[in-house]
């Protein structure tokens, strides 16, 4: 018992560092539609979706290139090695993109941003569906035994990533045949380079503030294929275990502005599946959406 209560205790630790360091909010929020509310509630699991068949796609794409251009337009090289430069770039991007067509990475996107009128509109039903608010610390500790491989991260928002560390890495490798920061072969500098791209997106959205839950390439998760409105997506599924934990990671529920859900109809489903708590802490949007 003593034992439990010790590793309880680094458990807790370790995630107040994380929270510290990343300067993560302790309430976060998940725009949504009522659909996904449920499916959570009664699968009792988080659904990771992957990134290719999402917008983001297009921020990794972005990422890549960026990166890449910033290597090529390093300055100070012979001819020679500009030659070589370009061919070892040009295969290392196509190595990089199949690298990420075959390793897929999941997130599900959080927002510190309560109650916020671009985001009800972009993503719960064009302000139809919910949002949901989350505890951080609670949401932190289902996925602390995932060893890493699922984190919870901020976005980072840039159009100018020359002094990126990976920059200095590629340059290197490619200049010298040198691989630097303890990296011992260059798949393993790809996927970095990838899970750095999954937590990027474009200053254009730097107002939304997003939070990302992360699923990194290659890890062993539970992945399954799943119908998401009208398609067939592949996801990756987190398990919340039970109603207790669900209402320690789930506070409150926003219903959206221009949604016709009654309160008192959500608070019955609720309360009848067991979250009396949740069920006390559902609001109406008063955000004025047309």
């Amino acid at each position: 018992m003593d034992i439990e209560k010790g590793q309880k205790s680094i458990e807790e630790e370790i995630i107040a560092r994380h929270i510290k360091k990343l300067n993560l909010p302790l309430k976060i929020y998940h725009y949504t539609t009522i659909d996904t509310l449920i499916n959570i509630l009664e699968n009792k699991e988080l659904w990771l979706c992957d990134m290719l068949h999402m917008n983001d796609k297009n921020e990794i794409n972005y990422f890549l290139d960026m990166l890449f251009n910033a290597v090529e337009e390093r300055p100070s090289l012979s001819g020679t090695i500009i030659e070589n430069l370009t061919s070892k770039l040009i295969e290392l991007k196509n190595q990089a993109r199949r690298i990420l067509a075959e390793n897929l990475a999941y997130i599900m996107s959080f927002t510190p941003n309560k109650n916020d009128a671009a985001q009800w509109e972009r993503y719960a039903d064009n302000g139809r569906g919910c949002c949901i608010e989350f505890d951080t610390n609670e949401l932190l500790e289902i996925i602390y035994p995932s060893g890493g491989t699922i984190t919870l991260h901020p976005v980072y928002y840039a159009d100018d990533i020359r002094k990126h560390e990976h920059v200095d890495i590629l340059y290197n490798y490619i200049s010298d045949g040198v691989l630097e920061n303890g990296f011992s072969d260059v798949q393993g500098v790809l996927e970095n380079i990838l899970m750095c791209a999954s937590a990027f997106k474009h200053p254009s959205f730097k107002s939304e503030n997003e939070v990302r839950l992360l699923a990194y390439p290659g890890i062993t998760q539970k992945f399954c294929f799943e119908r998401m409105r009208s398609n067939i997506r592949q996801v990756c599924k987190i398990s919340i275990k039970n109603e207790d934990t669900t209402e320690k990671i789930m506070t409150a529920v926003m219903i959206a502005p221009k949604s016709n859900q009654s309160q008192i109809t959500l608070k019955g489903y609720l309360n009848k599946k067991g979250f009396n708590n949740l069920a006390d802490n559902i609001s109406k949007s008063d955000c004025p959406l047309l």
